[in-house]
């Protein structure tokens, strides 16, 4: 063999895994842009899947919106029913509302409370007196203040139609206990709110007032009802 070919060997030995080197760089490079590519796209439809999601809770916000202008006593109802607690007050016997669970009589306009006779808030009330209910159902974004009447009424018939485990955890002897105390809401008047809950919807309306500066922004609803027949 020459010096030449020797030369030349040597080069090739050296050229060779110099060019495998970077070929590795030049595929592993690829690889990770691919993969970059990859997550950017399931980002990219993941980000569309959330607008869907996002539009379907707009439409079912604006049922909720449009049943109060249409007929807001029963959607007053029917949220009275979708929550497991409103926050009580009497008047005269407290400064402070507690949390009740409403057992709710659509039908006859009765919201009924289980409570005991020696409820500091509640155990006193003997003829009646006025009292207030505050709700909110945070996944409607819905609000409710509800003016009434309420009074002790302890009928068997309805502490058996309302009777659960949940309830009777409370009293020791069960539904025959003697400190039950029932309660009966007769409500008058109420007001009703409900707001969207679309970023995208109230950032629109928010831009659209700031830009014709015409009206407000329309991201809510409310209405104040009297519900004595």
């Amino acid at each position: 063999m020459t010096a030449c070919s020797a030369d030349w060997r040597r080069l090739y030995e050296i050229f060779i895994p110099v060019q495998q080197s970077r070929y590795c760089i030049f595929m592993a490079t690829l690889m990770h842009w691919e993969a970059v590519m990859a997550c950017a796209y399931i980002t990219d439809f993941k980000s569309q899947l959330d607008f869907k999601s996002q539009l379907e809770k707009e439409s079912a916000m604006t049922n909720v919106m449009k049943q109060i202008q249409a007929s807001p006593e029963t959607a007053m109802w029917q949220q009275l029913e979708n929550v497991t607690a409103v926050m009580l007050g009497v008047e005269g016997k407290d400064t402070f509302m507690s949390p009740m669970a409403p057992m709710v009589d659509a039908e006859e306009k009765i919201i009924w409370f289980f409570t005991s006779k020696d409820n500091k808030h509640y155990g006193s009330i003997d003829g009646g007196c006025q009292a207030q209910i505050c709700l909110a159902n945070e996944k409607d974004n819905f609000w409710a203040c509800i003016n009434g009447w309420i009074a002790p009424e302890n009928d068997r018939k309805v502490m058996e139609r309302f009777w659960s485990a949940k309830i009777e955890a409370w009293y020791e002897h069960g539904i025959k206990d003697d400190n039950i105390l029932l309660l009966a809401f007769h409500p008058e008047a109420a007001e009703l709110s409900c707001s969207t809950t679309s970023m995208l919807r109230f950032n629109w309306e928010i831009a659209k007032a700031n830009l014709t500066h015409r009206e407000h922004p329309h991201v809510s609803t409310q209405t104040r009802i009297s519900l004595v027949s």
